[in-house]
């Protein structure tokens, strides 16, 4: 039987780099800070996979959903755009799963933290 928490659980978008800069195998990262700042509010904070497949599981257990941001662009393809420059670092699976999650979780009426990042994930819900 599960055991009910009566604390908010608020889910938190993770870093996917889709390059071997830290290790060889894939990794997430997150900034301390963020699970800290919830868990010294009284929630509890849940590390959200890029796995698309857990989303509706995701929108179902948390109460409340914070995108963090990260270092790279939303692909040019949202905007009807191609890459046009090499300066352009894009991150689909991070992209594609935030952009899923947040349209789902805004159905649900539970809150969103967003920064700038995550305002720019919202523009296509």
């Amino acid at each position: 039987m599960k055991q009910m928490i009566n604390k908010p659980i608020i889910g938190i978008t993770v870093d996917f780099p889709e390059n071997e800069s830290y290790s060889k195998y894939p990794w997430y990262a997150l900034r301390k800070n963020y699970a800290g700042a919830i868990s010294s509010f009284g929630g509890v904070p849940l590390l959200l996979s890029c796995d698309p497949n857990n989303i509706t599981d995701y929108v179902k257990i948390i109460d409340g959903l914070i995108i963090t941001g990260g270092d790279f662009d939303i692909d040019p393809y949202y905007y009807g755009q191609g890459i046009t420059s090499g300066t352009v670092r894009i991150n689909s699976t991070r992209t594609n799963f935030e952009i899923e999650i947040l349209g789902q979780f805004l159905n649900s009426n539970k809150p969103v933290f967003r920064n700038l990042w995550g305002n720019a994930v919202a523009k296509y819900n």
